[in-house]
């Protein structure tokens, strides 16, 4: 477990399947600056396991992402979702003041993707396409 700090940044995980088992997850579990503190998946199952193998003792399961978009203890959501949804989930965590990192592709239009950037703008926060 790692010391928590002022410098660490709490993240949420929206997501709990393979790009975020194999990937966002061991990176982010590995990094003294990072402290896994919640995790939102609609198949529970997948998020619990994910708190076992990544979480801390007061890693959260979220009963949604809006849950994560309310929390004023989350600086950093990572999105590992279907991809007709990074859009939407990216913009809302954005909005609600938090960074993003999300998987790529970023969106599923030019569209969506420039009102990520907008978002990111907007609200003065970093959008990292991964």
């Amino acid at each position: 477990m790692h010391m928590i700090t002022d410098t660490t940044l709490n993240a949420a995980f929206i997501g709990c399947g393979a790009i975020a088992q194999k990937k966002h997850l061991p990176l982010s579990f590995e990094d003294p600056s990072i402290h896994i503190k919640a995790l939102f998946d609609v198949n529970r199952d997948a998020a619990q396991r994910c708190r076992r193998e990544f979480g801390a003792d007061d890693t959260l399961l979220a009963d949604s992402a809006e849950d994560i978009f309310l929390r004023t203890d989350i600086d950093l959501v990572f999105i590992s979702t279907p991809n007709n949804t990074h859009a939407a989930y990216s913009i809302a965590a954005l909005n609600s003041g938090k960074h993003v990192v999300c998987e790529k592709p970023m969106a599923i239009s030019a569209a969506d993707a420039q009102e990520m950037l907008d978002a990111s703008r907007r609200n003065a926060r970093y959008l990292h396409i991964s």
